[in-house]
């Protein structure tokens, strides 16, 4: 029942939508203060505000080229008479992963010589982390 899901009665009212949007902008802005103060730490906090800056706006381009794409294929597919039918949406938004995860592992592989020298779930975990934002290997 979607009502159960939505603060309101109406899943598409105003309020809703406003709440969807809010929910998803946070998010979107904790998981880009977490990474900047994450590397500030790891540089032992060298980073100043400009830099701080220019580290989020990197990090928000990579994550929105990779969400976009997904969105655009879900919101297509889910619209009466959409142009993408459920099967395409499906294989629109898998394909692409597959291929990511083995492109990720085949050249951190064959590049990094200390992925070769950590163990099968260290590597397993890289290559997830490194699904939406780049991480660099240490």
């Amino acid at each position: 029942d979607n009502s159960v899901l939505s603060i309101s009665e109406n899943v598409k009212s105003p309020s809703s939508v406003i709440f969807f949007t809010l929910n998803i902008l946070f998010s979107f802005l904790t998981l880009i203060t977490s990474i900047v103060n994450s590397i500030d730490i790891m540089k032992s906090t060298q980073l100043g505000l400009k830099q701080k800056a220019v580290l989020a706006f990197s990090y928000s381009c990579q994550i929105v080229t990779r969400i976009l794409p997904m969105f655009s294929v879900i919101l297509l597919a889910t619209l009466k008479s959409g142009p993408i039918s459920n099967e395409n949406a499906a294989l629109l938004l898998s394909l692409p992963i597959v291929f990511h995860l083995a492109a990720q592992y085949l050249v951190c592989h064959l590049t990094a010589h200390s992925f070769k020298q950590q163990d099968c779930f260290d590597q397993i975990l890289h290559v997830l982390i490194n699904m939406f934002v780049v991480i660099p290997l240490r």
